[in-house]
């Protein structure tokens, strides 16, 4: 358990990223071992994480959940709003949070790749005092005033 907040971190044996519960992890490690146990029933095609299927089962209903926050404009599949937002919006040089969770625009890259980590639940920056982990730079300087006391 983290000493300050009572939280169980995971890692992962292969990488060492951790994570704040055990079913982030899980669906890390299958970034290493290559498994894709959710099928679509439809087309058989098999992914790693049970939401991207819940994705891409909207193809065939024909669905549009990826809505452009600009134009309003709707897509089935979340690259493809990636797409047009970079080839309509380039020179505004705006970045979104293209998650369903999330209708946030960031300016700068590192503080959406920061924001999506709150989505993924990984924690890259670890105190080397006490070992908790954050999912921004930010986060762990802030963090370490508690130890200068």
């Amino acid at each position: 358990r983290g000493p300050h907040t009572g939280e169980r971190l995971f890692s992962c044996g292969v990488c060492k990223k951790t994570f704040a519960n055990k079913a982030n992890l899980t669906a890390h490690i299958r970034i290493h071992t290559g498994e894709k146990p959710f099928k679509c029933n439809t087309c058989s095609r098999a992914f790693s994480l049970k939401g991207t299927l819940v994705v891409h089962e909207k193809i065939h209903t024909g669905e549009k959940p990826f809505k452009c926050n600009t134009c309003s404009k709707a897509f089935t599949m979340k690259r493809a709003l990636t797409d047009h937002v970079k080839n309509s919006y380039r020179r505004e040089a705006v970045s979104s949070c293209l998650t369903t969770l999330s209708t946030r625009a960031f300016t700068e890259k590192g503080t959406l790749v920061d924001h999506e980590r709150t989505h993924t639940g990984e924690k890259p920056y670890r105190c080397e005092t006490c070992s908790r982990a954050f999912t921004a730079k930010s986060g762990l300087r802030g963090h370490r005033k508690v130890h200068r006391k």
